[in-house]
């Protein structure tokens, strides 16, 4: 059986269902597609949120259905602070894909709210005092107003690096799990590190990981090879 992470891990990333592949693999990108969105629109699915955010980290595109028609139902601002809670408590996070279709359309309120914030930051947008104090809510509960299709893009080496230097900070050691639930993308980011030096110690050639960012891991104490469980403590 086919692992789906190191498959994507190497090149191509993006695979349509319908290339002449290996028929097994394009059944596989079928059910990853419908599985998606089975879990966007809050159906029961047997594809994690955890494996979901590690597929769009590698780069995988998942097929969406048309958002032309969808609308975000107006409900009180109150209600919608409550359904961050909720969704922090099942997901452990407030990081929503913003095609999140569970809760009245969750996700897609999150995108809007993210953009009407970021548009007042920059200037282009004009909030009245109501606004700005349900932005300090949001704020106070800990949203980042970071929800867009564009979020979801890959980040760059440098951006997953601050993350774990964050990560160490915050826990105190250098192990994050790969399913590190807070930044799912920095520990599959870790994981990948550790391949691509192991590539190295066998003599073979890593595209990825280079000498200045080896010396640059080392120095921030980063560990190549995993810590037992239970050897760190992480919430």
């Amino acid at each position: 059986q086919i692992s789906c992470i190191n498959f994507l891990a190497k090149p191509p990333l993006w695979i349509h269902s319908n290339l002449f592949i290996d028929l097994p693999v394009c059944r596989w990108v079928k059910l990853l597609h419908s599985g998606y969105r089975s879990r966007m629109g809050g159906r029961p699915c047997t594809l994690s949120q955890d494996r979901i955010d590690q597929l769009l980290e590698l780069g995988f595109e998942f097929e969406e259905e048309s958002t032309k028609h969808i609308l975000v139902p107006d409900i009180p601002f109150e209600r919608r602070l409550e359904q961050l809670q909720s969704c922090q408590e099942e997901l452990g996070t407030l990081r929503i894909d913003h095609r999140y279709q569970k809760m009245d359309q969750l996700g897609r309120w999150a995108e809007q709210i993210s953009k009407r914030y970021n548009d007042w930051q920059q200037g282009n947008q004009e909030i009245s005092s109501l606004e700005q104090f349900q932005f300090n809510q949001l704020i106070a509960l800990g949203f980042e107003f970071n929800v867009g299709a564009q979020v979801r893009s890959r980040r760059s080496w440098d951006e997953n690096f601050n993350a774990f230097l964050r990560f160490q900070i915050k826990h105190g050691h250098s192990n994050p799990p790969r399913t590190y639930k807070a930044d799912i993308r920095m520990g599959t980011w870790v994981e990948l590190q550790r391949d691509e030096y192991k590539l190295i110690c066998e003599g073979k050639k890593s595209k990825k990981l280079t000498q200045e960012r080896c010396k640059k891991l080392e120095s921030a104490g980063f560990l190549w090879k995993r810590e037992k469980a239970g050897s760190t403590s992480t919430e």
